[in-house]
Order: C-alpha cells, then structure tokens, then sequence
C-alpha cells in the first residue's frame, strides 16, 4: 500500500488549489480605487445581464459580462466572461475574474484561449467618464488592427468612472434684464482641449462652469476647471498642473462674458497671485451656433487667458435682428432669400478698364486699407465705394444690396454700389461681375443658385428647350433700332456694360454713338412655363416685365414661338413685331421637331414619306464588302444592303449569328440621326438577338469613317455611324401646289459627286482660269487692232439676231395652271431629255 499516501497528498493538493481558486472568484469585487483622489469607482451596476455585441471584424457575436461569469457556458466552461459565437463555434476570450486597475483611467483585463504559439486572447475595457449616461450603457467595439486578431479592444462610457464633479452658476443677467447661459458648453464626455505651443508638449484641458473630466491627459488634482498637462519623453514624468478650482459664477466683465478658474496650484512666482488661475472671455459671434472651441489667447507665470467666441455670449434681441440680416423673404409667395453663406470673406472683381475692387456681403471687409465699415473697395485709390450693410432687399427678378455713404462724387453725392443676385444654371459657382461702372455708382451681378427661388420648367419630354439655353453668352436679335439680349428659362448672361434689369429673359438696350449701351429696359422674366401648340410648335411667354411707356399701368412682356426646322439646327431668335405693350419672335429649330417614323424602301433606301426626304443607304458602301467592327473581342459584320446573302438575312451578324433584319426606321431631325432597328435575329437563349445602328448627321465626315460599337449587351448590339449620308438636306416644295403631281428629288447626293468633290472642284478651277485668260486676250486684241475688233463685234451680233427671230416664241407663265397646261403632265415624273437651248430656256 505504499502509493495510498501519494494518492491522498495529491488529493489534498487539487482541493486546495480548487478551493484557493473559487475563494479568488468569490473575492473579486468589481470596484476599484481612483489612486489620486482616493475616490471609489463601482462598476457593478453594469453586470446585471449578458451584453451581446456584433464583432464586424471577426464576424461573429461577442457576449460579454463585466463583473462575473457568464450565464451561459462557453466552449463547454462556466469559467469566461467574455465568448465569442463565430458560426455555430465558441472561443472563450476572457476567463473570470479579470485584472482591474486604475491609472487616473480604470481598465478591465481579460485573459482567455490559446490564440496563436505563444499568445492567448486578451479583451481590454477602459472605462471612461460620461456624467450624464444612463444607468445601465453598452461599451463600444474598438475596430481591431489587421496585424493583431487575438487582442480586443472596447471603450465603455458610463457615469460610475465618473470622480464627484464640482459645478459653478452658469448663467447671468446684465444690466438691460438680458438673461445668458452658458450651460450648452459644459462638457460631461470630453474636455475641451487646447494646444499651448505647436510640439504638443503643452495641453490645456478646459471645461465650463464644472470640473475637468478625471482621466488620463487630465488628472489634476482636485476639481480643476483647468488643467493642464505637461508632457515628457519619459511617459513617467508626465505632469498635471491645476490651473484653477471650479468656485466662482459667470460674470460680466467690460461687456463680455468671463469665468474665472483661480486657487489653483502655488505659484513660484511672488510678484503675481499666490495661486495659478485661468481666465475664459466669451465673446458674442451669432455665426458661431456649434462646434465652438476655447482658442489660446496669453499667459503669465501664473495666469492663462483664453477667448472663445459663441453665439451664447449673444443676448436674444441681438440674435433676432441678426437672423433678420442677410435675409429677405419674397412678398408674393413668402419665400426666404438667405446669402449669409456669400459673406464668408471677401471677392475681387474688375472693371473693363482693369481697376478692381474688393467686395464683401452683408458686412465690412476686414483688414482693408479703404475706411472702416467698406463693403466695396476700390483698391487702386482705397476709397469707399459703398458702406456695409445686411440689409437684404427684394424686387421681382431676385434679391439685391445697396451700399451707400460711399466717397464724395459728382455734385456733393455719395458713392453708391447696387449688388444683384441673379438665379444660375444648375450647380452654378459664378463670380460677381461689374456690369456698369460711372464716377458715383457701380453696378454688379451675382449669378449664384441661392438666388433661385424656382427654375422654370425647360426640360418637359414634349417640350425640351434645355439645349437652347445658354451660360455663357446672350441670344441677340436686331429690331427697332435696338438690340435685344435673349435667354431661354433663365435671366439674361451678365455682360459687361449691359445693365439690364436683374433676372430679365429679354433685355431690350440701344446703342449710342460711341457703341454704349443704354436704355437697357426688361421684356419680362422667366416665371411661365412652356406651352405646346402642337408636335412642332412650342410657345414661352416672359411677363412682368418694366413698365410699359405707352401705358404706364401695364408690364412689358414678349413671347417666342418655336417652330419646328427639319433640315436646321439649333436656330436663333428673330423680332417679329411690337403691339399693346408685347413683343413677338419667332424661332426656327430642330429642338421641337418630333421624331418621325420612316420606312424602308428596297434595295437600300429609307424615306421620311412626311418630308419627302429619301437617303440611299448604299452610298456607304462604295465597295459591295461589309464594314467589320471589332469590339469586346468580338467583330461584327455590318452590311446595311446585304441582301439574304449576308448573315442568312440579317444586316448585322457576329460569327453565325445574326443579330436581326430592318423592323423600323426613325428619322429624329432633333439629333439629325436615322435609326435602324433591326429584330428576329439567331435564337438567343430562347429569344432572338437584336441590334440598332444610328446613323448621325456628321458633315465633316464622309463614309470612310465607319460604324461603331456602342454598346453590347445579353442578344443585343448598339451601333453608331458618324457620317454626312445622314445630314438632311432641304427639299424645296411649294405647298400652294401640292393639289398637281409633284416630282421629289431625293435629297442624298449622287453617289459620283461625294466620290468625286475634290475633283469637280478642280475642274471648275481650270475652266475659270481658262475664261481669265481668254478675256484678257480678246481685250488686248481689241485694243492693237480696233478695224478688226468691230469686225468681230459685227459677226457676234448677227450669231444674236439669228437666234431672236427663231419661230419658238417666249412668254412668262403667270399661273400654276398654265403650267400644268403647257407641260406634259401624263408623266410629270418621266425622264424626257430636252433637247435644244430653246426647249431649255421654255421650261
């Protein structure tokens, strides 16, 4: 029996390291001591329940119990406080009891699995001061470091790491019974921190009316109002010095608000105070409403002083009126005009002569040579151009500044300068502009988005005149004897020398003798939408224009009557004329024309039958191959003409298959572009493939450029065909006719002249010359030689005569019907030859 008492002392071994280790967990207390004021952090309020909390990182949910086991077992154990459920496995990553310490900061450590070789899953928990939580808060998941997967980091905020606050009177009441409150500054989370110099080493905490937030980087002494940290090389010799106790109220002090932080540590100098002290000046801005931060101002042996600036240094009737400045609101439909976001900081503008000016809204520049309280500064001369003021005005075409008191001008006046904003194009970022400039005024445009109480509605599907309208530069039209500066939806361009009434559509302006505009009057505003007449025609009308000079009771206004021009472009305004107060144009353009369907007319030819317009297809192909398009490493055959010889029917095929024959045609005069659809090509996956080809109007381009893929998708292709085949040309017909036969001429040119231009041009080069010199002879001839230069004069007259007394007699038709009548008209489309020049000169 010798083994029994070996067996019996490991026995009494395991129970006693058993026991040693369940004494451990019964001991542990979850509260631990703040080493500096001997305050008593308790954190169990905080492990009431199991926590659960997604880990993005790890994918996969971390349950969590600060202060004792789990309630559920973990990786088959009772013994964690910390699991982590990761696809139906556990992994214990915190055994109970943790490690709790408090440096200034308290910190849970948890130790768990093996993680790696030589490493095991570690959690840290700081927990950080947060006066106003709840009760009962959640800790936040630190995202992991990709370099380190076994370490787990949370920051938990909650009131019981909290040290006991000490708090001063926060709010005062001055002299006119106007009530402030600081109290929206006071901090319960984070200190506000300031930088004393630019290393770092010096690092004022600062709070408001309460004592600094206890924790590392603030862990003065008592209950410092501000504290400022020192910081060494050596982390161990970093340095806490308290600049004041929190123990007196808000004040006023030479009209500003101020806190005193004071009886702070000794101070090693005697000549000042015995103690460190901080002094806080607020100062009122009304812009400063969030986010406003302590700013370094000075400092003594003993003393800081710091400045911030907020909106709750500001007394309530102050801020009333300033929340009126910069602002207007439109009388008619009550919106708010607000161009306080223009006056953070000034903007240059010139003149056309080069002088420039410095401009600032709705308040002084800053730092300007010109007097004080300038919004408008001339920077050659430093003199006012107008004096500052926030008082935003309203009139129909948008908001405006004046500023006035300028310098002394032309008969004892002021200067003055009027500043307009004008609503821009979308996204629009424009400068201000100098619009008009004399000896005591300056006029000046603001294109800017804040101006625009609403766009009018350009872009309809049926009445697009998005592309009409212009940024850069005016539509002008003559008529009157004036000038008319257009744009469409939006106010006229700011010119230079153009002074028209702000946000005008239609500015009508004379010119002097010198070329100067004046009389600059306004047509109307674009406040009305577009009306559709019909497909082709589309009205915009502007009202509201300046008064009118005939009856002062009425606005002026105008109207443009848009008209669709097939075989033009995007057009120009004309005056049409001027009656009771409104003026009329008419436009001409291929912005309002409807798309048309077309049809396919065999071999090779599409034709618009509303227009009479055909275009022969074949004259892409000057040689019977098919054009190859190569494209996402596929290449396409494309032969308009094919025939059933080509992809087994289809015009467009890549390998065996064909992506479809001709089903409709689409001649869209607004893009000048045909389009081919092409359907029921190869069986695709249980559809069929099917394909388009754009031709579009190019006339810089001939046929040798080719088509391209555009886009290539699941049994489709898109492709487009830059060229000039497709450029509609006019067809001159006369509708008063229309009743009679009528023989078209397709509009595409012959098939030699686009092969042959170069060519055709030549020859007529050579004949000219040829007629140049053949003139010249004759002249000279005439001139050596007169006797024989009458001889020749005889012989040519007789040639004349002999073709006057022809028996083919000529007369003018006067009628459509005589025409008829004198023409053949069995065949009005025939192809008869004539003849002789006398037949030629007949018809």
């Amino acid at each position: 029996m010798p083994e029994c008492p070996l067996y019996v002392s490991l026995s009494i071994l395991i129970a006693i390291l058993t026991q040693l280790v369940f004494s451990q967990k019964q001991n542990f207390t979850c509260h631990v001591t703040d080493s500096e004021h001997l305050h008593k952090h308790n954190f169990t309020e905080l492990s009431s329940s199991d926590i659960t909390i997604y880990d993005e990182s790890a994918d996969g949910n971390i349950t969590l119990r600060l202060c004792s086991p789990l309630s559920q077992t973990c990786a088959g154990s009772s013994d964690y406080s910390i699991c982590l459920h990761k696809h139906g496995t556990e992994i214990g990553l915190g055994k109970f009891p943790p490690l709790l310490q408090n440096n200034h900061t308290s910190m849970f450590t948890f130790t768990g699995d093996l993680c790696s070789n030589s490493k095991n899953y570690t959690v840290l928990i700081i927990m950080k001061c947060q006066e106003n939580a709840i009760d009962t808060t959640i800790p936040q998941l630190i995202p992991k470091a990709k370099y380190d997967h076994c370490s787990t980091y949370f920051i938990w905020y909650t009131k019981w790491a909290c040290n006991k606050p000490k708090n001063s009177n926060c709010t005062v009441v001055d002299e006119r019974n106007n009530l402030y409150d600081l109290s929206p500054l006071t901090a319960y989370k984070n200190n506000y921190v300031v930088y004393i110099d630019d290393k770092g080493n010096l690092v004022m905490n600062i709070n408001v009316c309460h004592s600094v937030i206890h924790e590392y980087g603030s862990a003065c002494y008592g209950t410092a109002g501000a504290c400022l940290a020192v910081y060494s090389n050596d982390s161990s010799n970093h340095e806490y010095i308290n600049y004041g106790e929190v123990n007196q109220a808000l004040t006023i002090n030479n009209g500003n608000l101020e806190i005193l932080y004071t009886h702070g540590h000794l101070c090693n100098d005697e000549s000042e105070h015995n103690y460190l002290w901080t002094n806080i000046t607020f100062i009122c801005d009304p812009e400063a409403t969030e986010y406003t931060q302590p700013m370094y101002k000075n400092n003594t042996s003993c003393n800081y002083e710091f400045v911030w600036k907020t909106s709750l240094a500001c007394n309530k009737t102050y801020l009333n009126e300033y929340a009126k400045k910069c602002k207007v609101t439109n009388p008619r439909t009550k919106y708010i005009y607000n161009m306080k976001a223009l006056s953070f900081g000034y903007v240059m503008t010139n003149t056309s002569d080069g002088t420039q000016y410095q401009l600032q809204i709705c308040g002084p520049l800053r730092n300007s040579k010109c007097p004080q309280g300038t919004g408008v500064c001339n920077t050659k001369d430093f003199v006012s151009a107008g004096m500052a003021n926030a008082n935003l005005m309203w009139r129909h075409g948008g908001p405006y500044l004046n500023y006035t008191n300028g310098v002394k001008c032309e008969n004892g006046r002021n200067h003055y300068t009027l500043i307009s904003f004008i609503c821009g194009p979308e996204e629009s970022t424009g400068l201000p502009i100098i619009v008009k400039n004399d000896s005591c005024s300056l006029i000046i445009y603001w294109y800017t988005n804040r101006a625009c109480e609403k766009r009018l509605r350009c872009g309809e599907k049926e009445t697009n005149l998005l592309p009409l309208v212009r940024t850069s530069k005016n539509y002008v039209a003559k008529g009157m004897g004036t000038e008319f500066h257009i744009n469409i939806c939006l106010g006229v361009i700011p010119t230079p020398g153009l002074a028209c009434p702000p946000g005008s559509a239609v500015c009508q302006a004379a010119r002097t003798s010198e070329g100067q505009y004046t009389n600059e009057t306004s047509l109307g505003y674009p406040d009305e939408t577009t009306i559709l007449l019909d497909k082709q025609n589309v009205i915009l009308n502007y009202s509201q224009g300046s008064p009118c000079p005939e009856n002062p009771l009425k606005n002026l206004s105008s109207s443009f009557k848009f008209s669709c021009n097939y075989y033009g472009d995007h057009g120009s305004p004309e005056f049409e004329n001027y009656s009771n107060c409104h003026f009329s144009f008419t436009w001409k353009t291929n912005i309002v024309c409807a798309t048309l369907v077309g049809v396919w007319v065999p071999p090779c030819t599409v034709k618009d039958t509303t227009h009479a317009n055909k275009v022969d297809l074949s004259l892409l192909y000057p040689k019977p191959v098919p054009r190859i398009v190569t494209g996402t490493g596929k290449n396409y055959s494309i032969n308009i003409c094919g025939g059933k010889e080509h992809c087994n029917g289809s015009a467009i095929c890549q390998g065996t298959n064909g992506y479809g024959t001709i089903t409709s045609v689409m001649f869209d005069y607004n893009s000048k572009a045909i389009k081919l659809v092409y359907g029921n090509g190869s069986t695709c996956s249980g559809d069929s493939y099917t394909s388009e080809l754009s031709l579009i109007c190019n006339d810089s381009v001939g046929i040798d450029s080719g088509p391209k893929l555009i886009l290539h998708g699941y049994c489709m292709a898109s492709f487009e065909w830059h060229t000039k085949i497709a450029c509609p040309e006019k067809v001159m017909l006369d509708s008063r006719i229309s009743t009679y036969p009528v023989c078209t001429t397709e509009t595409t040119p012959a098939r030699e002249s686009l092969q042959k231009n170069d060519a055709a041009v030549q020859t007529w080069a050579i004949v000219s010359a040829l007629l140049l010199v053949a003139v010249v002879l004759i002249a000279w001839f005439c001139m050596r030689n007169p006797r024989r230069c009458s001889d020749l004069r005889y012989r040519i007259s007789a040639i004349t005569a002999s073709r006057n007394h022809s028996t083919v007699q000529y007369s003018r038709v006067n009628t459509t019907e005589e025409a008829h009548l004198l023409l053949d008209t069995s065949d009005p489309c025939g192809d008869g030859e004539i003849d002789s020049d006398d037949e030629l000169l007949g018809v």
